[in-house]
């Protein structure tokens, strides 16, 4: 294949490079590759990563969509680039700045990121504006990522939610499958009678009862934490996980499609880190920055650990 002429302002994979060839014919692919360039250098430039550091030339499990007409940019709307992207597999997280010119979507493993660049070359107005799927170095376009997620480890798993979310750790398989299994058999365990329903969700609490009414903790203590929830506690806070001991427990149990709307936990209520543990489904929670306007969806699975902590 014909390379791009020299003077781009960023590198084009070659694969990139033929088939803007067979889309627009030879002299307009070359414009077309020199527009693409400038796409990509507006993209690099709005990420704050290095220059020419966002495309790679390789498959990776990260999907960069640019939108490849002229005029200005006015966004893709991340519904359905999160719709598009659920198709071809697990989705941990998707970027999408508004009036931007790209969206960024970090796939479970690779495999599903080729599903889904094979698609949007196939199909590139599917977005209703011609729009070019490339492989990305990483969910932000900086240094390359693992792309096997089952020889990641716990650091790595957390300093690439933290590089999403700041103050976000994720811990996959932070439980075993058997370990689940007994945790939730003690939750039923209690029966109806420890449940509250609310509008979106039942509840029940451990250590001591939350007032939504008050949105603070009761002080009177209530149901002592089951022996299988203490230990898992007393680990995770050995290995680190967290950095405070739990006393206080609350259960949300959702219906099939449920879900609760965005929010920001009550700060004074708790200490310095929130963690949730998501047992017996997968899940895709919005993060939504109250001030940029700003969202990312996360992909989280089954048995993970997630903390939150500053703002």
């Amino acid at each position: 294949a014909t390379a791009p002429p020299s003077g781009d302002a960023c590198p084009i994979p070659h694969d990139v490079w033929s088939l803007l060839r067979e889309w627009f014919g030879r002299k307009s692919g070359s414009n077309r590759g020199r527009f693409l360039s400038r796409k990509i250098e507006v993209a690099e430039r709005r990420l704050g990563i290095p220059y020419g550091s966002l495309v790679s030339p390789e498959s990776s499990r990260f999907l960069v969509g640019v939108d490849m007409d002229s005029g200005p940019a006015v966004g893709f709307p991340r519904e359905r680039v999160v719709r598009f992207a659920e198709k071809h597999g697990p989705v941990e997280a998707v970027r999408c700045d508004p009036g931007a010119n790209f969206f960024i979507c970090s796939f479970s493993a690779q495999i599903h990121c080729e599903a889904a660049v094979h698609d949007l070359r196939a199909n590139p107005r599917i977005f209703d504006r011609l729009c070019m799927g490339l492989f990305a170095r990483d969910a932000h376009g900086g240094a390359s990522a693992s792309d096997a997620r089952t020889t990641s480890t716990d650091d790595e798993d957390a300093i690439s939610a933290a590089r999403l979310v700041p103050g976000l750790r994720i811990y996959l398989d932070a439980v075993s499958a058997d370990e689940e299994r007994k945790i939730l058999e003690e939750i039923d365990r209690g029966g109806d009678s420890l449940w509250k329903k609310l509008r979106f969700r039942r509840v029940c609490h451990y250590g001591f009862p939350f007032n939504y009414q008050t949105r603070r903790a009761d002080e009177s203590p209530c149901i002592a934490f089951p022996p299988v929830i203490s230990e898992l506690c007393d680990r995770f806070l050995a290995e680190k996980k967290i950095s405070e001991k739990v006393d206080q427990l609350t259960v949300n149990d959702y219906s099939p499609g449920g879900g609760i709307p965005a929010h920001v936990d009550t700060v004074d209520a708790f200490g310095a880190e929130i963690s949730s543990l998501s047992l017996h489904g997968d899940v895709v929670m919005d993060f939504t920055h109250p001030d940029r306007n700003e969202t990312v969806s996360l992909w989280i699975p089954r048995r993970s650990l997630l903390v939150m902590s500053g703002d």
